[in-house]
C-alpha cells in the first residue's frame, strides 16, 4: 500500500522543483483536489493496463512488481452447471486450475478456449475435455467449464484497482489531509516513482507543456529504487 497523501506531497514537490528549473507553473495550473484524484488514478490505471498487456504478450513470463500488487487467488466451488461467475473485483484472468486427485500435484491447469472454437473443442471426439485436460471459455462476466463436474476451481486473477482518494477536512479555511476519508493506493513504495512520473506527464499533457511531459518521463527513471 502506498499512502495517497505521501503520493500527493511527492508529486506536488516534483512539480514545484520543475517550475524552479524550467517553465514556471502558476497556482491556477496546479491540479485542484478533484483534478488530483482523477489524474493520480488515471496514471495508476495507465500503468496497470500497460503492464497487463506486456504480461499477456509474454505468456505470463513478465510480471512487474507493480502488477503483483493486484493479483488475487480464490478457491471456488464450481456449480453443477459448469458456469462460474467472476469475483466481484475481477478484471483479468491470470491462471485457472482445477483439482484432480490422480495428478501428482493435485491441480491441473485448465486450458482457455475462445467462444469461436468452443463448439469444435467442447464437442470434439478427439479433443473432448476431461478431468486431466479440462477447458474453459471466458465470457463478459463468467467462465464456462468442461467437464461441468470439475468440483474445485483454483483461480488467480488481476483485481480491479481501487480508486485512490485524497480526502480532506477544512481547517482555518484550508484543506488538510484526512486519513479517515482517504483511500490509499494498492501498489508499493517501489512502484510509486513510476506512477508519479505518469501523473506529471498527464499534468504536462493538460497544460500542453512538452518540457513537463519529458520531465515526467524521466522522473521514474531517476527516482526508482535500484
Amino acid at each position: 500500500m502506498y499512502n495517497i497523501n505521501e503520493f500527493r506531497i511527492t508529486a506536488y514537490n516534483a512539480l514545484i522543483n520543475k517550475s524552479q528549473t524550467g517553465n514556471s507553473i502558476s497556482d491556477d495550473q496546479v491540479p485542484t483536489k478533484s483534478q488530483f484524484n482523477l489524474l493520480a488514478n488515471t496514471a495508476m490505471l495507465s500503468a496497470y493496463e500497460s503492464d497487463y498487456m506486456v504480461w499477456l504478450k509474454s505468456g505470463g513470463a513478465n510480471l512487474t512488481q507493480f502488477l503483483q500488487s493486484y493479483i488475487k487467488s480464490q478457491i471456488l466451488m464450481l456449480p453443477a452447471s459448469g458456469i462460474l461467475p467472476f469475483p466481484s473485483d475481477f478484471q483479468h484472468t491470470a491462471s485457472v486450475g482445477v483439482y484432480y486427485n490422480n495428478s501428482e500435484e493435485g491441480i491441473v491447469t485448465a486450458e482457455p478456449v475462445t467462444n469461436t472454437d468452443k463448439r469444435n473443442v467442447f464437442f470434439s471426439q478427439k479433443y473432448t475435455p476431461n478431468y486431466l485436460f479440462p477447458k474453459y471459455t471466458e465470457y463478459a462476466e463468467k467462465y464456462e467449464f468442461s467437464p461441468k463436474d470439475l468440483g474445485v476451481v483454483y483461480l488467480d486473477y488481476f483485481k480491479t484497482p481501487k480508486f485512490a482518494t485524497w480526502g480532506y477536512s477544512i481547517v482555518d479555511d484550508a484543506p488538510v489531509y484526512n486519513p479517515l476519508t482517504s483511500v490509499d493506493f494498492e501498489f508499493d513504495e517501489y512502484s510509486a516513482p513510476r506512477i508519479i512520473g505518469e501523473f506529471i506527464k498527464l499534468v504536462g499533457i493538460n497544460l500542453k507543456d512538452k518540457e513537463l511531459i519529458a520531465y515526467g518521463e524521466n522522473y521514474a527513471k531517476e527516482n526508482t529504487m535500484q
